[in-house]
């Protein structure tokens, strides 16, 4: 292959991945809009300059989400992925170790998710509640 034909296979490389994310950009922008309604122009702005994943993120948010502010919101998200953890932890202590005291259920409510993780996996070992929290 002459460096011309690898330049030209190259420059074409290049542009069928621009093509790509400029396509990813319109579906996203797409999505926004037939679920949101006309799009605030810093809204457009943002999908147009964000990087291919972080538009992946906002693509599979837009299922879910109840306001455009959803998608471009961490802090919801995480608020809910936090209760959804924190209820699967407290459901799985009660399964296990019957009604929980008020000590460990305030535990579990201001935990971090690494210590949930930690706990979650301690209920499947440890023999007293007790032993989970310790």
């Amino acid at each position: 292959m002459t460096t011309a034909e690898r330049l030209m296979a190259q420059g074409r490389a290049e542009g069928m991945a621009e093509g790509e994310m400029r396509g990813q950009r319109e579906v996203l922008l797409l999505l926004l809009e037939a679920k949101f309604g006309l799009l605030p122009p810093g809204v457009v702005a943002a999908v147009r300059t964000a990087d291919p994943a972080e538009q992946w993120v906002w693509a599979r948010r837009v299922v879910m989400a109840w306001t455009l502010g959803d998608v471009f919101s961490w802090s919801s998200w995480d608020e809910g992925e936090m209760r959804g953890a924190r209820s699967a932890v407290t459901g799985l202590l009660k399964t296990r170790f019957g009604e929980l005291p008020i000590e460990f259920e305030s535990m579990v409510q201001a935990a971090d998710s690494d210590q949930l993780r930690m706990w979650g996996r301690r209920i499947l070992t440890e023999s007293t509640i007790e032993d989970v929290f310790a």
